[in-house]
């Protein structure tokens, strides 16, 4: 939920930090301490008077990513949930959950093949079936611009990262261009 602190009354803008009380724009109620949440949630409910401004965002998942008040992270931005189940998929080996062996990817396993004709198909293979699973998923227009194994190396052997440059396509004007990155 969104709140506009200049509309707050005295007494709750006087217990916020200077620099909250400062703020002109809306923030965001999960980010103020838990006392002061407490607080303008009581407000809200006891006394919402038409000046005040609230929004509540939509919220497509949450993250597993604490916030300062203990709490999980909302994903209200669709290229954030669209990146978070990215990584996901990409950084779980298949198998990995007990109750869901079905999710999760064979990167890493297609990573140790030794004929590199092969082992590219099979990778490129893995990313386009993640890819096409999320698409399917959330209704969305992800496509793979760039896929580059880059090795890192550690003395005596070497490891290699995938890197995945992906375009998100949801805003026809604005397409959205990120990385992934898996080890």
């Amino acid at each position: 939920m969104l709140v506009n602190i200049t509309d707050l009354p005295t007494s709750i803008k006087n217990k916020l930090p200077y620099s909250i009380r400062l703020l002109k724009k809306p923030i965001e109620l999960t980010s103020l301490p838990i006392s002061i949440q407490y607080e303008i949630s009581n407000f809200f409910n006891n006394q919402l008077s038409p000046n005040v401004y609230v929004e509540t965002a939509e919220v497509y998942d949450v993250s597993p990513k604490m916030t300062a008040s203990n709490d999980m992270s909302t994903l209200s931005i669709k290229k954030d949930l669209l990146m978070e189940y990215l990584n996901n998929y990409f950084n779980v080996p298949l198998g990995i959950y007990p109750f869901d062996p079905l999710f999760g990817n064979e990167l890493k396993k297609y990573l140790q093949t030794k004929n590199t004709t092969v082992r590219n198909t099979l990778i490129s293979n893995e990313v386009s079936k993640i890819i096409n699973t999320v698409n399917t998923a959330f209704n969305s227009n992800i496509q793979v611009i760039d896929l580059s194994l880059i090795p890192v190396e550690f003395g005596s052997h070497v490891e290699y990262k995938i890197s995945i440059d992906i375009s998100i396509n949801d805003d026809i004007d604005n397409p959205i261009k990120e990385t992934i990155e898996v080890a």
